[in-house]
């Protein structure tokens, strides 16, 4: 009888939270204490969950509900209004379109990355939120994502994501330039770590010696510095919700009374009225794109952001324009760190294009559990080429370990695919080939490697560029304006 009370509640209305199970029990003449002790020894088909929700507050379902579209909308719902830790963090992930890096993850989640009293560490909530299936961990591109989706990363995701971290890069210089920070110190999250400022991950930090922020010890007789800290937020009009975790995080800091004087930024792309006013009170600056880098940046980063939502076909349809767009956009100071890749990616797409293949671009396979992207998939002549392209700045060299991994990892995978692709659709066999190109001059050690590589492998074709080849094919195809720009960009003067 006590068990059939809560699961005919359950069946009604769903996984709840344990205070609304309550009030329905006290509803039906229990008294308070007496329905806290049924709630507490129910059995069977009626599950709990602990230690997520504040107060010790448990949240119960049905056995058949768990994981499923009713489970998780209830309890992130319940995590919402709790005010709860693990709600902020879900806030975050929203706040990137429900889909977001792990590394970035930490800047959005509102929690600290370090240890801090009365507060939850930043992978204690991914992990608990990662076991009662409300996130999952993906990996896309060789990173790993956090997600409130199974199927991963959409294309506008990944265009977002390849803008924002140009704008990003355009930050970082722009701290320095204007002086904000200091000039060797600043971090960004696109170092593969993220910046800790009071325990805290940001997109940008840095140590700050200008006036206001600065504080001198009389004690010590030492400037202690203040810091600038950003984070970009694109993609999206920003409400209320959207920015109360990086409000949360930059209050516990401010709490933290050895840390010094704080410079808050937050850039963004559009925000409501009430967003607005909430987050400039708390003494944020807030910029658009447009604010700072002015509006053809800002124009040409859309461009860019539309190119990057599908790479083969804007390859094929305006080659000229997507090039006149990397052009004009690897001058803008900080901008050319995160477009040499991608634009080496086109370069040997649109070479492989105008030598008559059929091109396919960033294109995303999976063998079981197993994932790779390819780069450019050229095919033609009976002839189906994976390309893997490493556009690195000069004096950037690529290495043994990266040319292993490409070779004992991801091409196993792609050979994998193809073998099920052909026993599934019963489709010919194409010759498979494999190519490698790197942006700058392999050293004699990298040449010697994959020489040996090349003579070795019998099973398929595999073959390595480097600057000097591809600059030759370039001008057997009259590609006077691309050799400039790759002599331009990768090559070291």
């Amino acid at each position: 009888m006590s068990n059939s009370l809560i699961t005919n509640y359950l069946r009604k209305h769903g996984p709840s939270r344990g205070f609304d199970v309550k009030e329905h029990l006290k509803g039906l003449g229990k008294s308070d204490e007496a329905a806290r002790q049924q709630i507490s020894r129910a059995t069977g088909e009626i599950c709990k969950l602990s230690n997520i929700l504040p107060k010790r507050e448990t949240f119960l379902f049905l056995k058949k509900d768990y994981a499923g579209i009713k489970f998780q909308e209830s309890l992130s719902k319940a995590l919402f209004n709790s005010g709860s830790a693990y709600g902020t963090a879900l806030r975050g992930l929203s706040l990137k379109g429900g889909t977001v890096s792990l590394l970035r993850f930490a800047a959005y989640s509102g929690a600290p990355i370090d240890n801090r009293r009365n507060k939850l560490r930043h992978d204690v909530i991914v992990n608990k939120l990662i076991s009662v299936k409300l996130i999952r961990q993906l990996e896309f591109g060789g990173q790993e994502y956090i997600s409130l989706e199974e199927n991963g990363l959409t294309s506008d995701q990944i265009a977002n994501f390849e803008t924002e971290n140009v704008v990003i890069s355009m930050l970082a210089t722009w701290v320095r330039r204007m002086n904000l920070g200091s000039f060797d110190k600043v971090e960004s999250c696109l170092s593969l770590k993220s910046p800790n400022c009071g325990g805290y991950a940001w997109d940008i930090v840095a140590p700050s010696y200008i006036s206001g922020l600065a504080s001198f010890e009389k004690e010590k007789k030492i400037l202690r510095p203040g810091f600038c800290v950003a984070d970009v937020c694109l993609g999206k009009i920003l409400n209320e919700d959207d920015i109360k975790p990086i409000i949360t995080k930059f209050e516990s800091m401010r709490s933290l009374q050895k840390l010094g004087n704080l410079f808050p930024v937050i850039v963004h792309e559009g925000m409501d009225s009430k967003a607005f006013k909430m987050i400039r009170s708390k003494g944020f600056v807030v910029a658009r794109v447009d604010d700072i880098f002015g509006r053809d940046a800002s124009h040409l980063l859309n461009s860019l952001r539309g190119v990057f939502k599908n790479f083969a076909a804007a390859i094929v349809k305006d080659p000229e324009k997507v090039f006149d767009i990397f052009d004009r956009l690897v001058k803008l100071e900080g901008a050319a760190l995160n477009l040499r890749g991608p634009l080496f990616e086109f370069i040997i797409g649109h070479m492989y294009l105008k030598e008559g293949h059929i091109i396919n671009m960033r294109e995303k396979l999976s063998f079981l559990n197993e994932k790779v992207e390819v780069d450019v998939n050229a095919k033609g002549k009976n002839q189906n080429i994976f390309i893997e392209c490493k556009g690195l700045a000069p004096g950037n060299m690529v290495s043994v370990k990266e040319i292993d991994y490409w070779v004992e990892k991801q091409i196993p995978i792609i050979r994998k695919w193809l073998q099920k692709g052909r026993q599934d659709l019963g489709i010919h066999k194409e010759k498979e080939a494999f190519r490698f190109y790197y942006s700058g001059v392999f050293s004699d050690e990298v040449r010697k490697y994959c020489n040996s590589i090349e003579k070795t492998v019998k099973k398929y074709s595999i073959g390595f560029y480097d600057y000097n080849d591809i600059d030759k094919r370039l001008k057997l195809l009259n590609e006077k304006s691309l050799r400039e720009i790759l002599k331009e960009q990768f090559f070291e003067k």
